[in-house]
């Protein structure tokens, strides 16, 4: 993990909790969720805020669920929290999922923007977001891989991986060092757009009507009924008309 800005770094967006899964969660809001994991009671690995967004965009946008119980110990660092109660438990877990939620429903109404760092001069920093996004990838990486092969859409990946510890991965994709540079000075102004349309990649792609054998196609691959007077396919040697025909 890269290493952490201020504390008092600035966010491009602080949402509302939202209802992206029809389930309501309430929960901390992202500035004082950003503030528990800054605490001496999250473990010293786990992931700050700009991570654990990127991280939870991957998850939601990706080609198939993952349950939280299988994503959330990346966000300790394999430690566990230290709550002070139940109560700060649940707003804790609350506000993260209320995050995955607020995700889903931007992207579906086209207005997602990532929390990212802001340095002192106003530059975004959009590294660790990026990092938590491949981790996403990286626990479903063989599912991903229809993306990296479509060569329309693929490029909506480059940014991430330009920006989180892909450079390699771009340079077999065969862009030259030069471009990869500029596609990650260029990425934290066009995250929002890759993420919206991955998602619309993968949403596509899952109400794409199935490729396997239709009504239609069953029907056409039938032998034509016999005419009355042809010898009946049953095999008796008498005509149709006289044996199964109607």
């Amino acid at each position: 993990m890269s290493p952490s800005p201020s504390p008092h770094a600035t966010w491009i967006k602080a949402p509302a909790p939202g209802a992206g899964l029809n389930i309501p969660v309430l929960g901390l809001d992202p500035e004082a969720l950003h503030e528990f994991l800054h605490s001496d009671r999250s473990p010293p690995n786990c992931m700050q805020l700009p991570e654990l967004d990127g991280l939870l965009a991957g998850v939601a946008i990706g080609p198939e669920t993952i349950m939280p119980s299988e994503w959330l110990p990346l966000v300790w660092g394999g430690e566990g929290p230290v709550f002070d109660d139940g109560r700060e438990a649940q707003a804790v877990l609350g506000g993260i999922m209320s995050r995955y939620n607020q995700i889903l429903q931007d992207v579906r109404d086209g207005a997602f923007e990532p929390i990212l760092w802001r340095s002192s001069g106003g530059a975004l920093i959009a590294t660790d977001w990026a990092e938590g996004f491949g981790l996403a990838v990286a626990l479903r990486l063989k599912s991903w891989g229809p993306l990296l092969e479509a060569k329309r859409h693929a490029p909506l990946l480059f940014p991430i991986l330009a920006l989180g510890g892909g450079p390699n991965r771009l340079s077999e994709l065969g862009l030259d060092a030069e471009l990869v540079e500029e596609i990650a000075q260029a990425a934290p102004e066009v995250l929002p757009a890759c993420v919206m349309g991955i998602e619309e990649f993968w949403r596509e792609r899952r109400t794409r009507p199935s490729s396997g054998p239709t009504a239609e196609r069953i029907v056409g691959a039938l032998p034509p009924k016999p005419g009355r007077n042809h010898p009946c396919p049953c095999g008796s040697g008498k005509k149709f008309k006289k044996c199964c025909g109607p």
